[in-house]
């Protein structure tokens, strides 16, 4: 089959594949989103723990209170 043809059964067929089609893409777009934003938010912990890990002299010396 050349493209027209599956042009030609897509279009004929968009009633059935088209609502399918717009599903699964949104379900994926929904997933990646998901996930991106999960691996952005602890990525930034993990930064910030990094962050607080290697200014813990700072850190005691800005908030004594933290260690008694």
């Amino acid at each position: 089959m050349n493209t027209d043809q599956i042009l030609a059964v897509l279009s004929a067929n968009a009633g059935i594949y088209l609502p399918i089609f717009i599903a699964v893409g949104i379900y994926l777009l929904k997933f990646i989103v998901q996930s991106s934003v999960k691996l952005v938010f602890y990525g930034l912990i993990a930064i910030a723990g990094f962050y607080l890990y290697r200014n813990s002299d700072v850190i005691m010396a800005h908030f004594p209170m933290l260690y008694q």
